[in-house]
């Protein structure tokens, strides 16, 4: 009998339908879509409204440990005022690719070759010495502060 169509609609001034079993298989399926759609919504509004609440919950005092406020800390005079930035030098030399080496109370150190780029305390004095092969040993002593960004020497013969 299910397969049997059933007249619908059946109204004066409208027109006539056969609605067959899949008709109804269809009609019964969007419903069931449309009931599932309705749950979920109904589903995530439940659990947003629980995750609000459950949110603004205040928290028992022994459920954390309790803040230790810090010791205030007082600044030292040293701390206070940050180390004076270091002072860029380059060396430069005619010809290229003299030697360059820091002299010190331990001896001289190589720092590598001219065109050189070095930074230092704004201040300091270093003495350093320029080698060039074919050409005389100079030694120089340089100032770190804020006038002179290049220092330049030119080679003499022997």
């Amino acid at each position: 009998m299910d397969s049997e169509p059933a007249v619908v609609n059946d109204r004066p001034g409208h027109y006539r339908r056969l609605v067959t079993a899949r008709d109804r298989q269809l009609k019964e399926r969007s419903q069931r879509r449309s009931h599932l759609l309705v749950v979920g919504i109904v589903l995530m509004g439940v659990f947003g409204v629980a995750l609000i609440i459950l949110s603004a919950t205040p928290k028992r005092p022994g459920s954390q440990p309790a803040e230790v406020p810090a010791t205030p800390q007082v600044p030292d005079a040293q701390a206070a005022t940050p180390p004076p930035e270091p002072i860029a030098l380059r060396i430069e030399t005619d010809p290229p690719f003299a030697e360059v080496f820091e002299k010190s109370a331990d001896g001289l150190r190589r720092l590598g070759r001219t065109p050189h780029d070095l930074k230092r305390p704004q201040g300091a004095q270093v003495t350093f010495v320029l080698r060039k092969e074919g050409y005389q040993d100079h030694v120089v002593v340089l100032g770190f502060d804020r006038g002179r960004s290049t220092w330049r020497h030119r080679f003499e013969r022997p």
